[in-house]
């Protein structure tokens, strides 16, 4: 079927290498998925040390793995938690690119397989490229060859599925009809997924214990801009979210968790947290664990409402399924969505 689709195919082909390596199952399909976001903690936890330091990339591990966007997509069967995970180590290949040190290698591998994971790897990519062009006029020659190796190794999946994509997201804006969403809206829809998660109705009071996150994140921000080493993560979150909310303006889309489209610029919103918190930390212990707290409760809050809510309270099809499975006979053909 990814062949006839306009996704990228890494993730379905790397999914199908694994399901008959380990057999078909949910909690098979699942574990591929928990695999890679298990594996985002270390990536991030680096990138943390690399750009300031140790502290600031254990504070970046402990909160991605409490955050709920990173828990929920590293249990769904899609490519959302693959492409995060791609994106951040072409980000950590490019940093220690950018020190001078030979890592072109891995930064093309892995932002190529990023961009053949899903299309919004090109805003992070993006990014990279921004990033690299404000760095000192001596070495933008030599940043600007993997770009181009990486354009070029993507090249035959756009002239593969170029016309598809267009014709379908012509369909989709005709069809679908979404409105488009403002800046002020489209920023703080993503920064309360990034935060929270994705909220049900009955918590969407909690949308306000964000702001400490976000304060936090603020904090990161202003630190963040005053040291050319950790500017890269300014330009990791928001070319990425910009990019999006253009690409909103011209074919709106937003559904329902919308916001996990760009889960792959999340880890920057944590990371520039993990640097507020750093600071905080700097300047008083004790206010440090206070900041800490005010950050993970709300999330694990809305982990522990993800996890004893039942999904299909309202509807419940499955005893009807049931009952009209008993029923059918082989010449009968079932659809349920």
């Amino acid at each position: 079927l990814t062949a006839i689709d306009i996704h990228p195919p890494l993730y379905y082909l790397l999914l199908k290498l694994w399901v008959l390596l380990l057999g078909v199952g949910p909690e098979v399909a699942r574990f591929f998925s928990a695999l890679i976001g298990t594996l985002l903690i270390p990536v991030v936890a680096v990138i943390g040390k690399r750009l300031d330091s140790w502290r600031t990339g254990s504070f970046a591990a402990l909160i991605l793995a409490v955050m709920p966007l990173a828990v929920y997509y590293g249990q769904e069967v899609r490519m959302y938690g693959l492409v995060t995970l791609l994106a951040a180590l072409s980000t950590y290949f490019f940093i220690r690119w950018q020190d001078g040190r030979r890592f072109q290698l891995g930064y093309v591998l892995s932002a190529s397989a990023a961009l053949y994971t899903m299309y919004y790897a090109a805003f992070v990519v993006l990014a990279q490229f921004i990033s690299g062009q404000i760095s000192p006029r001596r070495s933008r020659r030599r940043l600007l060859i993997p770009f181009v190796v990486v354009g070029l190794l993507y090249l035959p999946w756009i002239m593969y599925a170029g016309f598809q994509l267009v014709a379908y997201i012509s369909n989709k804006r005709d069809i679908e009809g979404y409105a488009t969403l403002t800046l002020p809206n489209f920023l703080a829809d993503h920064l309360v997924a990034f935060s929270v998660g994705h909220l049900p109705i009955g918590l969407s009071p909690v949308m306000w214990s964000v702001i400490p996150a976000v304060a936090l994140a603020t904090v990161g921000l202003v630190v963040a801009a005053a040291r050319r080493s950790t500017r890269l993560l300014i330009f990791y979150l928001f070319v990425p979210l910009l990019a999006g909310y253009a690409v909103n303006l011209a074919v709106p889309f937003t559904p329902p968790f919308f916001e996990r489209t760009l889960l792959l610029a999340a880890p920057a919103y944590w990371l520039l947290i993990a640097l507020g918190l750093a600071w905080c930390w700097r300047k008083q212990s004790v206010l440090g664990g206070v900041t800490v707290v005010l950050v993970l409760v709300p999330a694990v809050i809305s982990l522990l409402v993800f996890y004893v809510t039942p999904r299909y309270s309202d509807e419940d099809y499955r005893p009807l399924l049931r009952q009209v499975a008993a029923r059918a006979t082989p010449a009968e053909t079932q659809l349920a969505r």
